[in-house]
């Protein structure tokens, strides 16, 4: 998801106010008045840091924050699919910026649109604050009026207005929403009961995963094959055994979505469906490494032979078997876990 922040230059001040200059692979030192001199971004992604990605923490998972040039017009780089973050500070909600949010209201992206209003952490008089108080409520009723949902925001607090609701049902509150990640991390104590017991359960085909790992499926993928002549037989092995697994089969891969989906579905403020397919890719790759990690067996005979290099190699073959049943009963169900944990520190972060 890509949330477009717009409105005054208190958006950069909101930049700086939660950028890892550390972690972020550019280290320029933007002023507030350069900052607005060309696009940049702000991700939680470690892995996309360029010279226009920038880190920060506080970035919800799967979450660009892009920042225009403000020398564009925003109705310009608005594309299908984004949300608008308009910021104002004092003075709030002026006639040129209540024209404007019109024009991007008028333009069909209402329920894409929220107000931040940024209170300014400088010191002030008594008497400033008393006004900021009386032009702050003054914005939120004019902002009102055109049905817009607005927050208000101090530096060093937590921005609620990043948790852009996706995928839950009801408004998110900051204190209904702390409750789901403490019920998530209660959630996490009583997994692996969940998870053995869906693990046995069939699903709506009437496969359950256990079927899928018993004797005649694993003795499937150990049958002669004339690839085996002079290669790793682990290789082939596998071959067949990632086919079968991976290769659409709907029962492990519907699994392992309503495993993950039902445990972290209350607190998904990001893009479930791609958060899944990189999970998968995961999972994936590391049943890939149960051959890898085999020690080589060549088989160097014909189909005659065969049943006599398995006797002698039975040992080997059991194990090999042994691994794929434990994969899919010890380590999905850590990999589904960490992936889990992950997301919940993320979360946690955002709180810090």
């Amino acid at each position: 998801m890509r949330l477009v922040m717009s409105g005054d230059k208190s958006r950069y001040h909101f930049f700086r106010s939660i950028v890892d200059w550390g972690k972020s692979k550019n280290q320029e030192n933007f002023f507030t008045e350069r900052l607005g001199e060309r696009e940049v971004f702000l991700t939680s992604d470690l892995k996309r840091m360029n010279d226009d990605f920038f880190y920060s923490p506080k970035v919800p998972l799967n979450t660009d924050l892009y920042f225009p040039s403000e020398f564009v017009d925003i109705l310009d780089v608005i594309k299908n699919g984004d949300k608008i973050v308009w910021f104002d500070e004092f003075p709030y909600a002026t006639d040129r910026d209540i024209e404007k949010i019109k024009e991007v209201l008028d333009s069909g992206k209402r329920e894409k649109v929220v107000i931040v209003l940024f209170q300014n952490y400088r010191e002030k008089l008594e008497t400033d604050i008393s006004t900021d108080d009386m032009a702050l409520e003054e914005a939120e009723y004019r902002y009102s009026q055109l049905n817009l949902q607005i927050y208000r925001f101090v530096p060093d607090t937590f921005p609620m207005f990043l948790l852009w609701e996706n995928n839950i049902e009801n408004s998110i509150i900051e204190g209904s929403f702390y409750s789901k990640m403490k019920m998530i991390e209660f959630g996490l104590e009583v997994f692996d009961s969940s998870y053995e017991f869906l693990f046995d359960m069939p699903g709506e085909d009437g496969t359950s995963i256990f079927s899928l790992t018993d004797y005649d499926v694993l003795a499937g993928f150990c049958e002669y094959n004339r690839k085996l002549c002079k290669n790793n037989i682990w290789g082939v092995y596998h071959e067949k055994a990632c086919k079968f697994y991976w290769d659409n089969n709907y029962a492990v891969k519907d699994f392992c979505k309503f495993i993950y989906k039902d445990a972290i579905e209350s607190i998904c403020i990001w893009d479930f469906e791609k958060d899944f397919e990189r999970l998968y890719e995961i999972v994936i790759e590391e049943f890939r490494k149960i051959a890898r990690e085999m020690h080589p067996l060549v088989y160097d005979g014909v189909k005659s032979d065969y049943d006599e290099f398995l006797k002698e190699n039975q040992e080997e073959i059991i194990s090999y078997k042994m691994k794929i049943q434990h994969f899919f009963r010890e380590n999905l169900k850590e990999l589904i876990k960490a992936r889990i944990n992950r997301n919940l520190k993320k979360l946690e972060a955002l709180y810090s």
